[in-house]
């Protein structure tokens, strides 16, 4: 009975105030469901619509408690809690929600400590925002933020005191702007006042930098900064610098325009205080599913000393760049690429921003591709147009163009058997593929290149069609050999030949190119014949190693008759007798001369281990490769009048440890050489052995890693964007994931020759090595380098030494010694929105002339 009289007040209290609590939970089920049940009276929805002040429902929620207030209509939440209205959402530890007036608060705890925790977290659509307390106005969607930290596009802001206004501007009052994601940031700019737009800008009064809390001498009137995920123009600050040749300098300075969403360019300059100048233009598209490429356009105009001097002479150099893909889904029967590497052959040489890469190619060379199969049908077109350059000789060489049409490989005779069940025929297996090449091309020096006088291109200019066809089948003898006959035919088509003829008024040889359609032909006859004999050795033991030595000897012999296309005269030097081929200057080159008719023996050696491992639970063995392949191999030609046998060639490779690479290489000469002079005496035959080395070529290569990785998630969270950015531009980017590499690689090699009657062996080597080391988890250390014994100098060394400030990064590159001897320091912000915020030092190779 106590319990039931004890209940009685609370029973009355309920009826008493049923009506303004039905009331309240009618409204609270408006907000959260903007729907009223059936259920409820006529005049209770009245009440509800007319006490409504929201356009959608408030959904809340609390881990710990939650207290009503009936007669202000507030609700209090305690404990990671949540209230959520449209796009809006606001969690907290602590949140005061008033239903009357639309109007809530949020706050953080205090925990055990007295440690702030659960601070406010505010997110409206995309904009996201902590602070440590919010006032948000539902209806008007404005608030008032205190101690808030956003982030507005790569930047992160923290404000004292803000204002979120309905437009979603924010409005602050003493704030600083930094892109380091750190509660206390390395570095800011203080913000006396500020506007944030969305999606669009900055823009504040006064600003000063502060590095580590201290405040700098670097201060503006007013500050703006670009607030918006997508790609915007703007300028681009240069580097400053100073050159003892060159003067002051500002590099890479220049404008970005971004061109749809396809495209963007940049174009940059140099300038340099004592005359010289470089332009750059850098423009990259990237259409999805279809292509992507880069082109790179530079020029640079350097000048030394002073007009006045003898030593005055400019250098006016150029080069273009274009990288071109097509995604193979665009088109599955087409293919158009382009890898376009060319310019003046010093542009390396003299350009103040070259790479070490650049710096040490020779040759550079361009390919420009389109290739199409033909659907269904065993064939294919390509056409090629391409460029090499060397810059030492100093000669380029053009083709334009190169068209290769191929047919793949069929069967004529296959299925004219006359009993169609019975097994094929030994004529069905014969194969026939062909090909013919059209080829123009140009090599021609670079000096003597203009498009001013096109006479010169046409007199250095080489064409013409080679045709090839190829008969081939092979046949299994008793499973033990396989013999594969071969019969091939070429026929060359020039539209231009060589005709030499004797001068009696100039009492000289005169040389012409003859206008006109020329035909030469030959064909030859080869087949093969291979086996394979396998031997095993047994150990006996615990181990029960077996060694497998695997022999595949090769049987050649190639015929050809005598296609010689020489004709015989007066047309030496002086008039002596000589010989020269109509073709001689042929793109393809000329028909064989002389009769042939060669035998080769190959004998190819393999030798792998075998051995019982605990290790290994399928099999129960592991295999060791004790020698990958050597090779030796010589030939005996039936129709030569003398010196029939060839050198004798070998090769071979294997690995002596995991990542260590042993590869060798030599040649044997048969003959007896007679003061320098090679006879046709075999040295066996004279008991000097089998032969005369002249030649040993051995090179061990180590590549080692550590297996420890560190950060490796970094990589899998990479875009696909982020990851083909990475890949176009190595250089810029570097790799933590890996704590140290080092690659190394020892060549050494004997050359026996005679020089006059003295037989000399001549003996270089070198060592070339590179890897980097992470010597802590934000200093890392490149390196490159080697040394010429012989020369006995190093080759080419450079360091690079890397460290990582979190939101700063700083970068030294130094070439020690050599003729590119010099140094960069740079210390600079990591987010591309401030990365012309930097401090660079430098001593260029240039200035060491």
């Amino acid at each position: 009975m106590q319990n039931k009289t004890k209940l009685v007040p609370s029973i009355r209290y309920i009826f008493a105030y049923r009506k303004q609590l039905l009331t309240l939970l009618v409204l609270i089920n408006a907000m959260c469901s903007a729907n009223v049940t059936n259920a409820q009276s006529d005049t209770t929805k009245k009440e509800v619509e007319k006490k409504a002040l929201l356009d959608a429902p408030v959904s809340y929620k609390a881990t710990d408690s939650m207290r009503f207030d009936l007669s202000l209509q507030k609700v209090y939440l305690w404990g990671k809690a949540s209230v959520s209205y449209q796009s809006m959402n606001l969690k907290a530890g602590y949140i005061e929600l008033s239903l009357k007036e639309g109007r809530v608060y949020a706050s953080g705890l205090k925990d055990s400590t007295g440690k702030i925790i659960d601070k406010p977290a505010f997110e409206d659509g995309e904009n996201k925002l902590t602070a440590s307390s919010i006032t948000y106005d539902f209806k008007s969607k404005r608030g008032i933020i205190k101690e808030v930290r956003t982030q507005e596009g790569d930047g992160y802001i923290h404000m004292e005191v803000s204002k979120k206004q309905a437009n979603d501007e924010i409005h602050l009052l003493h704030g600083k702007y930094t892109t380091c994601d750190l509660d206390e940031p390395h570095y800011y700019f203080d913000l006396s006042k500020a506007i944030i737009i969305p999606d669009d800008k900055i823009v504040s009064g006064p600003v000063h930098l502060v590095i580590a809390d201290v405040h700098t001498p670097v201060a503006l009137p007013f500050g703006f900064f670009p607030n918006h995920k997508r790609e915007a123009q703007g300028v681009i600050l240069p580097q400053f610098g100073e050159s003892a040749e060159l003067g002051f300098f500002l590099l890479n300075g220049g404008y970005y325009l971004p061109i749809g969403k396809k495209c963007d360019m940049q174009l940059l300059g140099d300038i340099y205080s004592r005359g010289s100048w470089g332009a750059k233009n850098i423009t990259r598209y990237v259409n999805r599913y279809r292509n992507k490429g880069i082109i790179n356009i530079s020029y640079n105009e350097l000048k030394r000393s002073e007009r006045e001097f003898p030593d005055f002479n400019i250098n006016r150099e150029f080069f273009i760049r274009w990288q071109h893909e097509q995604d193979p889904k665009a088109r599955p029967n087409s293919r158009f690429t382009a890898n376009v590497n060319a310019g003046t052959r010093n542009n390396f040489r003299n350009n103040f921003n070259t790479v070490a890469t650049d710096y040490l190619s020779n040759t550079f060379q361009s390919n420009i591709s389109w290739a199409y199969n033909f659907p269904g049908k065993p064939m294919n077109l390509n056409v090629n147009l391409r460029h090499n350059q060397n810059t030492i000789n100093r000669i380029v060489n053009i083709t334009a163009p190169e068209i290769t049409y191929n047919l793949n490989r069929i069967y004529p005779l296959a299925g004219l058997r006359k009993n169609k069940t019975s097994n094929k025929k030994w004529y069905e297996n014969i194969g026939l593929t062909y090909n013919t090449n059209f080829k123009n091309d140009i090599t021609i020096p670079d000096s003597l290149i203009n498009i001013q006088y096109p006479e010169r291109l046409t007199k250095y200019m080489r064409n013409g069609v080679r045709h090839n066809a190829t008969l081939a089948t092979t046949f299994k003898l008793k499973q033990f050999a396989t013999l594969n006959p071969v019969f091939n035919f070429t026929e060359r088509w020039y539209f231009q030949t060589l005709r030499k003829e004797w001068n009696n008024d100039l009492q000289q040889v005169q040389t012409d190119t003859v206008s006109g359609f020329s035909r030469a032909m030959e064909y030859n006859f080869t087949t093969s014949l291979t086996s394979k004999i396998y031997g095993f050795y047994s150990f006996k033991g615990k181990k029960q190693s077996v060694i497998r030595h695997v022999f595949t000897p090769t049987l050649n012999f190639s015929t050809r008759p005598d296609f010689s296309s020489e004709i015989y005269g007066y047309f030496g030097s002086n008039g002596v007798l000589s010989s020269y081929s109509p073709y001689d200057i042929g793109i393809f080159g000329k028909p064989s001369s002389g009769r042939s008719g060669i035998i080769t023996l190959a004998m190819i050696n393999n030798i792998e281990m075998k051995k019982r491992s605990v290790k290994d639970t399928v099999s129960g063995f592991k295999k060791i490769m004790l020698l990958e392949n050597f090779t030796v191999n010589a030939g005996y030609d039936m129709f030569k009048q003398q010196n029939n046998w060839t050198n004798i060639q070998m090769s071979g490779r294997t690995n002596i440890y995991k990542n260590v690479g042993l590869v060798y290489g030599g040649i044997i000469d048969l003959y007896v050489y007679d003061n320098g002079l090679l006879t046709n005496e075999l040295m066996i035959n004279r008991g000097s052995g089998l032969g005369r080395v002249t030649q040993n070529n051995m090179a061990v290569t180590a590549n080692f890693k550590s297996k420890q990785t560190i950060n490796n998630d970094a990589r899998k969270n990479l875009s696909e964007e982020q990851g083909e950015e990475i890949n176009r531009n190595r250089d810029a980017y570097v790799d933590f994931t890996i704590p140290w590499t080092l690659n190394i690689a020892y060549n050494i090699r004997q050359d026996r020759r005679f020089i006059g009657a003295k037989d000399t062996s001549i003996y270089t080597q070198a060592i070339v090595f590179n890897g980097d080391i992470l010597l802590t988890e934000n200093w890392k250390i490149a390196f490159s380098s080697g040394y010429d014994f012989t020369a006995k100098q190093f080759s080419y060394t450079q360091i690079d030494i890397y460290r990582d400030l979190h939101c700063w990064e700083m970068r030294f590159n130094w070439i020690p010694f050599g003729f590119r001897k010099s140094y960069m320091l740079q210390i600079n912000v990591k987010s591309a929105i401030l990365q012309d915020l930097k401090l660079t030092r430098r001593r260029s190779w240039i200035d060491t002339f």
